[in-house]
């Protein structure tokens, strides 16, 4: 399921022109040029996302890498491209240190925080850097039903039940649309469709 990664590669109120000029510091560099060189890696950005949309996640790949090639500080490309490396398990690492360096370049990016999160909470002994991950990129983008459900997510696994059918419930009030939500929430509480539509004794907005 694309979907969800696509939507979280999408960054709203960001301005890449501005993220880009306060990444390369004291660099003397008009910002005319930046703006071209960032008309050019958004193209190639945008041309990634619809290759993800086809499922041809090696162009996918390819654009990312031309949009960075093109502007290393444009930090929405480096954010693809972690997202995409981000499903293939052995790529991992190089994921991650997409992701950081999107982060390192604009730290208001939500998606590539929600990405650091879903990464780490693979590994056990970074569950709390996950959670605080996660936690990071609602705080900046409270309505991303796909950063809930993978708190969510990670909040099961840590046997937190009450506050995962929290982050469910917030994902679904959201977006009710994202079928990994629902499915998360039946599986969470068994199964049963009258516990599913009963609001959360422990909701908080």
């Amino acid at each position: 399921e694309w979907q969800p990664y696509l939507d979280a590669m999408k960054c709203p109120g960001s301005d890449p022109v501005e993220a880009a000029l306060k990444s390369i510091g004291g660099r003397e560099e008009p910002r005319t040029v930046v703006e071209a060189r960032l008309s050019n890696a958004r193209e190639r950005m945008l041309a990634g996302t619809d290759f993800v949309k086809k499922g041809e996640f090696v162009k996918a790949e390819t654009a990312f890498r031309k949009a960075i090639e093109i502007a290393p500080e444009f930090a929405l490309a480096w954010s693809g491209l972690g997202l995409v490396l981000l499903a293939t398990p052995e790529r991992r690492e190089e994921a991650e240190a997409s992701l950081r360096k999107a982060v390192n370049l604009a730290p208001q990016i939500a998606p590539a925080w929600a990405g650091l999160g879903l990464l780490l909470s693979a590994v056990p002994k970074r569950q709390e850097e996950s959670e605080a991950a996660y936690r990071k990129a609602i705080e900046l983008d409270p309505k991303s039903a796909w950063a809930w459900a993978c708190l969510g997510d990670l909040l099961k696994q840590s046997a937190r039940t009450e506050e995962a059918e929290v982050a469910y419930r917030k994902a679904i009030q959201l977006d009710p649309t994202l079928a990994m939500s629902w499915k998360a929430l039946g599986n969470l509480l068994g199964g049963s469709p009258e516990k599913i539509q009963e609001p959360s004794t422990t909701w908080q907005a």
